[in-house]
């Protein structure tokens, strides 16, 4: 318990970290930043997700929501990645392969993880959908019957 507590904690405080370079609070060299702020900030918030993730209980939904955060922004920077990252940032090329190939395997790569970020990020949306919202019935939600769903304390919350 105690290991998990100090890897969540040390992933949190690396997330205020980068989320302070990210609004600039941090300097950093001018040199050192390929990536826009708005990136740098999607970094930090995946490692504040995760050290949340880690610390809280599984069985909350703090760790869901942060669990959902770190896939969301594993798809947006993977995608940043692919499409607008500067080919010659791109290491570790694949040796008697020219580097401009091991670009393309690597855009392909990062889009791929993108795509399958997404992918997760859709199943996720429509289980919830299906199990907050339409419910064992198969129909479209009502106020009534959105009142009486106990497995799901958000949907409740909100048709109160």
């Amino acid at each position: 318990m105690v290991s998990r507590l100090v890897c969540g904690l040390l992933a949190i405080v690396a997330g205020i970290v980068i989320e302070l370079t990210a609004f600039g609070v941090i300097s950093i060299d001018e040199n050192l930043g390929h990536a826009p702020d708005w990136i740098i900030g999607l970094c930090g918030l995946l490692f504040l997700s995760s050290g949340f993730a880690v610390v809280t209980n599984p069985e909350t939904g703090i760790a869901t929501w942060s669990a959902g955060t770190v896939v969301i922004s594993m798809t947006f920077i993977s995608a940043w990645v692919a499409i607008y990252g500067a080919s010659e940032q791109f290491s570790g090329d694949l040796p008697l392969i020219p580097h401009g190939t091991n670009v393309l395997i690597a855009r392909f790569i990062f889009g791929c993880v993108s795509l399958l970020g997404l992918a997760i990020t859709v199943a996720a949306i429509k289980k919830t959908w299906i199990d907050c919202v339409v419910g064992a019935h198969g129909r479209a939600p009502t106020v009534r019957r959105l009142r009486r769903l106990p497995h799901c304390a958000a949907t409740t919350e909100v048709a109160n």
